[in-house]
């Protein structure tokens, strides 16, 4: 997939982390009380171990979350505790413009049988001005396959990459508000929908997601900002030395002062947990 709104697929790493080396730095992870090991890319798929790292990932107790575009999913094994497959769309005209790719009818029959195959599949929604009102359509067809939905606002974090207006967006958020009162497959937080409405900034804790790049490069706190830094590598470096570093707690220091308001649910639902837990209890939804 060539996705306009991510720059992941244009990027190269030269030596990729392998089989051994994640392994290590999963233990490592385990060690400083990381709980949850989300897979996402790029296309994680591509890797032929995949099955096999998500298993010892398990095996060392993490929750365990797949992020895909869902076209190899037939050529794997997998286990994950999540699955979370990508859908902005269901018209193929604007599906194609956006990934580069005609294979919408391909990846609604992968989330139609992974719906019978996994026990917690979510579809993974971003929105954008091409797709802002087809909120209630996609719901809908989640609803239809009884899976989950989570939606986050596009973050255009590089030159060229699509916005959306912030009426459009509230629009949207106000949609799905209404939505997730007569659908229960809309996985988002009313708090992160308040959020988004209101266009309101957050303490962005990026200090509850540690990002490694393909290579095991600990990136702090995030992709999205300019000023981010690569810390150390994790293949070279224990976690807990790194997260207890000065270059990595700069870059906690930059989200907490962040004035972007990006929206990325794998930062802000995180956050506004941590802030104000007991808002949270009744809409636990994510880990079954």
């Amino acid at each position: 997939m060539e996705c306009v709104y991510c720059d992941y697929w244009k990027r190269s790493y030269e030596d990729e982390l392998v089989f051994e080396e994640i392994l290590e730095i999963l233990d490592d992870a385990a060690e400083a009380g990381i709980g949850v090991y989300t897979v996402t890319g790029g296309e994680p798929l591509l890797r032929d171990d995949l099955s096999e790292i998500l298993e010892e990932a398990d095996d060392r107790g993490f929750y365990t979350v797949l992020v895909t575009n869902g076209l190899l999913l037939g050529k794997h094994d997998l286990e994950p505790d999540m699955l979370s497959i990508s859908l902005d769309t269901l018209n193929k005209k604007k599906y194609k413009e956006i990934t580069g790719r005609n294979k919408l009818e391909k990846v609604k029959k992968s989330i139609q049988e992974a719906s019978s195959t996994y026990s917690n599949v979510v579809i993974n929604t971003v929105i954008h001005e091409d797709n802002y009102n087809e909120i209630s359509d996609l719901v809908k067809f989640a609803n239809k396959w009884d899976v989950g939905i989570n939606f986050e606002p596009v973050s255009s974090y590089f030159e060229g990459c699509p916005k959306i207006e912030p009426q459009k967006l509230k629009k949207a958020a106000e949609e799905l508000i209404n939505l997730k009162k007569e659908y229960g497959c809309v996985k988002n937080s009313d708090q992160y929908l308040k959020l988004i409405k209101n266009q309101e900034s957050f303490d962005c804790l990026s200090y509850l997601l540690l990002r490694l790049n393909p290579n095991g490069e600990v990136i702090s706190p995030c992709y999205e900002l300019n000023q981010s830094k690569k810390t150390e590598n994790a293949k070279k470096t224990n976690i807990n030395k790194i997260i207890n570093k000065k270059l990595y707690k700069e870059g906690i220091k930059l989200a907490k002062n962040c004035e972007r308001n990006c929206y990325l649910s794998c930062y802000a639902e995180p956050s506004l947990f941590t802030k104000k837990p007991t808002k949270f209890i009744k809409e636990i939804k994510y880990l079954k």
